[in-house]
């Protein structure tokens, strides 16, 4: 990934901002899904969803999803989100790392949705020579699907990072994402 277009001011834990950054580059680069959480407009419910993601040297999460998904309808009435990145497969008595992350979500168009859907394939091209486990379903995204979506961009504004490889254990720091 370019060079790092963000700053971050730390809110509270123990971490400097170039460890910070480290974990956070070091998390999104091994992880190739999450979860995002939005709130329905007319029940007030959460609805939560999963989606590979790629992200940007300024600190923005890109998800590609259909214009007519329910998490894609419930960001037009409130573009506040919830996101987690974390490996899946970490064992509990492995040094634990993900991030969860706040901000606001919209649909990236033009110009912004061309760099969108670059970012969102270089960060998944990590990925894409890896070959499913057994336990793997196998199902997939197929390009035709990936093509009718459309780009949406997580502004992340507040990101609290787990990373107990560089921070003390049991410990998180929370910082505000500043552009």
């Amino acid at each position: 990934m370019a060079k790092d277009n963000y700053k971050l001011k730390i809110l509270s834990g123990d971490g400097d901002e170039a460890t910070l950054k480290e974990s956070i580059r070091h998390i999104l680069d091994t992880t190739p899904l999450l979860a995002f959480a939005t709130v329905d407009k007319e029940s007030n419910k959460p609805h939560i969803s999963n989606s590979y993601f790629g992200y940007s040297s300024s600190l923005q999460i890109i998800t590609l999803t259909s214009p007519e998904s329910n998490h894609s309808k419930n960001i037009e009435n409130n573009p506040d989100v919830a996101v987690n990145v974390t490996n899946t497969m970490q064992l509990p008595a492995s040094k634990k790392s993900g991030l969860e992350l706040i901000g606001k979500m919209r649909r990236a168009r033009g110009l912004e949705a061309t760099k969108a859907y670059a970012n969102y394939f270089k960060h998944m091209m990590l990925f894409m020579g890896q070959k499913p486990k057994k336990s793997d379903s196998g199902g997939g995204t197929s390009l035709s699907k990936m093509m009718t979506s459309r780009p949406y961009i997580v502004d992340v504004q507040i990101v609290k990072v787990l990373d107990e490889k560089r921070l003390p254990p049991d410990t998180s720091c929370v910082a505000e994402v500043q552009r």
